[in-house]
């Protein structure tokens, strides 16, 4: 004897809510905290010196300060977690916003500034690369206080809390893929502008995501999140 299953009507009313469920994840409620998630990932990575520390060695012998390279790279980390701890303090005095535009220019200045020494002012080779490596220690410190700690922190702040949970392991799932790929290519992007050329590149890179978020980031520091959410509709 054949046996037909036939779907009852009460199924059709879940697999229609679950449709509608998947349409709203483009919504722009969604899609615009989205974006926006992505492009803070991006400059985030480009100007944190991220996809330098696997090369981080390579990196601080082409500087070429006369200083212990293992030492630097210890002292680079424990500016990094000094960076951290003042975000504690700095995020809710100065806001997210703010902290993301200052952090944000000042790492691209200082990047600007490393590509044009290392490419044109060579005549004082011992304070060229002086100069250098405390201008990417400073990256490293001001990055630390503000876009690498606030980028965490918007993702559960600017998504609708409906979808909060999914939405937070999508993104971080975006990110660690960007960094593996924006580190993996690293070197073949270094080589193909020059050394020191590819820290002008970030550089501007940078300023342009500067404009970026003076237009499209928004301050969540005291901010409810049905004020966030408006923003986004």
């Amino acid at each position: 004897m054949v046996k037909y299953n036939m779907p009852s009507n009460n199924d059709e009313p879940h697999d229609i809510e679950n449709i509608n469920t998947w349409k709203q994840f483009f919504e722009p409620a969604v899609l615009r905290p989205f974006r926006l998630l992505m492009m803070y990932f991006f400059f985030k990575i480009l100007l944190s010196g991220l996809p330098l520390v696997p090369y981080l060695v390579s990196v601080f012998n082409k500087f070429g300060a006369p200083v212990n390279v293992e030492w630097s790279i210890s002292f680079s980390m424990f500016l990094s977690m000094i960076g951290s701890l003042s975000a504690v303090f700095l995020i809710p005095k100065l806001g997210k916003r703010f902290l993301t535009l200052f952090t944000l220019s000042v790492c691209s200045i200082c990047y600007i500034i490393i590509g044009l020494i290392g490419m044109y002012w060579k005549n004082a080779e011992s304070i060229t690369s002086w100069t250098i490596l405390v201008l990417y220690l400073t990256t490293i410190f001001i990055s630390s206080t503000g876009i690498t700690p606030i980028m965490w922190a918007l993702i559960p702040e600017i998504f609708p809390a409906k979808y909060k949970n999914i939405l937070f392991n999508i993104s971080s799932a975006c990110f660690f893929v960007m960094a593996f790929f924006m580190t993996k290519y690293y070197p073949e992007f270094s080589n193909a502008v020059e050394f020191y050329n590819a820290f002008t590149i970030c550089g501007i890179f940078g300023l342009f995501g500067c404009i970026y978020f003076y237009f499209c980031l928004p301050e969540t520091e005291n901010k409810t999140l049905q004020e966030i959410a408006e923003f986004f509709k």
